[in-house]
């Protein structure tokens, strides 16, 4: 990878102009410019060794694209100050939800994956409410949000409990 220094001396303007008139080579060099600025943002929030690293870095790409269209001279901020917002509200956004954490669970724990096995909260658990979470959102297809709704329970109360089943089957299946 190349560093930072490299690429410095690009101008931001000039680079996005070149980009609009259709320029491969500027392109090219404006996100190897940025790449290792959104890995130093993506490890401000998870580490390298974080299942949720890639896809996040992934996601910073996929912001600094979305900005380079998007980016507008008339907003009274520079490129960078835009390109920062976005990025880390998407990643904000990404990890307070729902999928970044169910994501996680389902890939480090292959059992998921295993189509000719039928798993169930009662494998687990002994408590119908942690049973029933596991069966809805978990192993089922319900939002947290959906799965509060549906049992008129505050939503911090359901994402607690969430959390304690997830930290509890970490354990069971000996899950670091």
């Amino acid at each position: 990878m190349n560093s930072y220094n490299d690429y410095k001396n690009y101008n931001d303007y000039e680079l996005l102009y070149l980009i609009n008139e259709g320029s491969e080579i500027a392109f090219n060099i404006f996100f190897k410019k940025y790449e290792i600025y959104i890995i130093k943002i993506v490890k401000e929030y998870v580490e390298v060794y974080d299942s949720r690293f890639e896809d996040l870095v992934q996601e910073g790409r996929m912001a600094l694209f979305t900005c380079m269209k998007n980016y507008n001279d008339n907003l009274n901020t520079s490129f960078f100050t835009y390109f920062t917002v976005t990025i880390r509200r998407r990643i904000l956004k990404l990890l307070n939800t729902d999928y970044c954490n169910t994501i996680v669970l389902e890939e480090s724990m292959p059992i998921y994956s295993n189509e000719n096995k039928k798993i169930y909260g009662r494998m687990f658990f002994d408590d119908p409410e942690k049973i029933e979470l596991f069966d809805e959102c978990i192993i089922g297809n319900t939002s947290l949000a959906e799965f509060s709704k549906n049992k008129k329970i505050r939503y911090s109360i359901v994402y607690r409990r969430y959390r304690k089943i997830i930290e509890e089957l970490k354990i069971i299946l000996d899950i670091k």
